[in-house]
């Protein structure tokens, strides 16, 4: 709120806007558990691995799919919400900026989804945990009050902060560990 009442109204728009690329993950992520816990369930490990591994791939490439398209028609998305021009711009920035963002958020749903249905809860909670307060809270608070960087700065961590987290899950998931949780 500190920037102005333009880059936080872009940003309220910009959430609703993304929000359409965003509904899919969620909906991949509780795929994703649902799967994996049946297949762990059924002792299945390989076929549980595998499952995780789809609904990954299958979120990554809608929601990035949705991001291009987003990215593109970022403009006239926004005219649909606000004539402002400050907002528009903001409005356009912040969008394309959580365009880019979408597959590294589709891999945090996603296999947070696969993990939660493993029963290794853990992992996604130290991602959000790594994301908010070793990546975004720091990196803003450095960009903004250390450095004096514009909102967009404090946008592109968000960037950061997702693909931080998927690095955290992906290592997760690719170890195997999560099949070795006891309910």
């Amino acid at each position: 709120t500190g920037f102005g009442t333009a880059p936080l109204a872009a940003y309220m728009i910009g959430v609703n806007i993304m929000s359409l690329s965003f509904m899919p993950g969620w909906g991949f992520s509780v795929a994703a558990s649902a799967l994996v816990g049946q297949s762990l369930g059924a002792n299945e490990d390989s076929a549980a691995a595998k499952q995780g591994w789809e609904c990954t791939r299958l979120a990554v490439w809608t929601m990035s799919v949705i991001g291009v398209i987003l990215f593109v028609a970022a403009r006239p998305t926004a005219l649909i919400y606000v004539k402002e021009d400050g907002v528009v711009a903001h409005t356009v920035n912040f969008v394309r900026i959580l365009a880019i963002c979408q597959p590294g958020m589709a891999l945090h749903f996603a296999l947070t989804g696969a993990l939660v249905g493993a029963a290794d809860t853990r992992w996604p909670l130290y991602g959000s945990l790594v994301g908010m307060f070793l990546i975004r809270l720091p990196l803003a608070l450095l960009a903004s009050k250390v450095l004096g960087l514009g909102v967009i700065w404090i946008w592109l961590i968000i960037l950061a902060d997702h693909y931080g987290k998927a690095l955290i899950l992906i290592w997760r998931y690719a170890s195997g560990k999560w099949k070795l949780v006891k309910v």
